[in-house]
């Protein structure tokens, strides 16, 4: 059965205003799409205008349940339920458990304390999620607030917070991270990251980032850096940016380290970082540094630092 031209208009209007990829609108019309011209053989002996499927008002399930599909103005699940196709709801409630086999579409909100398994692709405006909810096609979204356990193969969104556990196994892209949990990525591409939790990542770019937590990256590409050491050894091999600042807290009984094996930048304040090789413009070496080699035009070291070889570019 062909799309009806309700929900076309709906992801095409989805795509306008921004809240939909190009991307993602071919792959589900592709999906869903049944070729004209084999309409026309079949309906030349007696063509019939197909009736549009209307829209469920709402599907409530609180017990044990099972659907092929779903296309309703809300779903709301308290109990548990499976559905063997796609769900299109404007607004999804989920207090319960819902296993869905392929695409979930809403062009309103996701609000779900409970279990979610979605077997292709999840696309919404807003998610706020405190349960678990597990894709494993990519998610795109407004905003994502997650609370609970989250994963992924990719997600696209605006603003991204969570204070859960986040694991996703490709790109997490984004305008603003802000994490407190621990969240496992192979690379992010925002904006703003702030993080005081824990982030395992290959590679991050970014223009501006905040870390007052633990954070281990292959590599790091930003504007601006900044690090505040709270009782944790971060490690970084590769740090690149304009402007660096790594500092120890200003609280009573912290200790901790950031390993960066490679630091370029302009500018950078150190304290607490072990480092093979800092290079930059104006750098300065403050205390309980451990560096190997750094090389710089202007460089200021603390007595209370380490460093086995210096180099001045004039």
């Amino acid at each position: 059965m062909a799309m009806d031209e309700d929900r076309i208009k709906k992801l095409r209007s989805m795509v306008e205003s921004g809240e939909m990829s190009e991307d993602l609108f071919d792959e589900i019309m592709e999906r869903w799409h049944v070729n004209d011209s084999e309409n026309e053989k079949i309906d030349m002996g007696n063509p019939k205008e197909e009736p549009k499927t209307p829209r469920s008002k709402k599907i409530k399930v609180s017990g044990r349940g099972q659907l092929s599909a779903v296309y309703s103005e809300e779903l709301s699940v308290s109990g548990s339920l499976a559905i063997e196709g796609s769900v299109d709801s404007n607004n999804i409630d989920i207090n319960g458990s819902c296993k869905v086999e392929e695409d979930v579409i809403s062009s309103g909100t996701i609000d779900s304390s409970g279990f979610i398994s979605i077997g292709r692709d999840l696309f919404a405006k807003d998610i706020d999620c405190s349960g678990g909810l597990k894709v494993d096609g990519k998610i795109e979204a407004g905003d994502i607030d997650s609370s609970g356990s989250l994963r992924a193969s990719s997600v696209k969104c605006e603003n991204f917070d969570s204070s859960g556990s986040t694991r996703i196994d490709e790109v997490l892209h984004c305008k603003t991270m802000d994490t407190s949990g621990k969240t496992k990525a192979k690379a992010v591409e925002c904006e703003i990251m702030k993080s005081s939790g824990l982030i395992d990542v290959e590679i991050v770019t970014a223009e501006e980032i905040y870390i007052a937590g633990r954070i281990d990256a292959n590599e790091i590409h930003a504007r601006r850096f900044e690090m505040e050491i709270n009782n944790s050894a971060s490690r970084i091999e590769k740090l690149e940016a304009d402007a660096i600042e790594v500092r120890l807290a200003r609280k009573k009984f912290i200790s901790g380290s950031a390993i960066i094996n490679e630091i370029t930048c302009k500018r950078a304040y150190l304290e607490s970082t072990i480092s093979k090789t800092v290079r930059g413009d104006d750098i300065t070496i403050g205390n309980d540094c451990d560096i190997d080699y750094v090389e710089a035009k202007t460089l200021k070291i603390s007595d209370k630092a380490r460093v086995k070889e210096k180099k001045i570019i004039q």
